[in-house]
């Protein structure tokens, strides 16, 4: 839980502003629950879908499902990193 009020830190970090721990927290006060279930659903979604490539991992190349994995991967993180940078500029503005 305490993750989720300082996690606001990294789309600052990102877009080259000066932030500090103190502003993070006080900023996602308003957003906790936004900032919470958007990680539990990327948690969830991310789990789900690992599990269904790893269940298929027997049928493919051990290369295929290695560049599926990463492509996944890769998706997820991108859009989670979207998801945080939309709440950071609603509780900025």
């Amino acid at each position: 839980l305490f993750r989720s009020k300082l996690i606001l830190i990294f789309p600052a970090a990102a877009a080259g502003h000066n932030f500090s721990i103190k502003r993070a927290y006080s900023l996602s006060r308003n957003f906790f629950w936004k900032i919470f279930i958007g990680e539990l659903v990327f948690l969830i979604t991310s789990y789900t879908v690992y599990k269904i490539i790893s269940y298929s991992e027997q049928f493919i190349n051990a290369y295929i499902y290695l560049i599926i994995y990463l492509i996944i991967t890769f998706i997820s993180i991108a859009v989670f990193a979207t998801w945080l940078s939309k709440i950071y500029n609603e509780s900025t503005s």
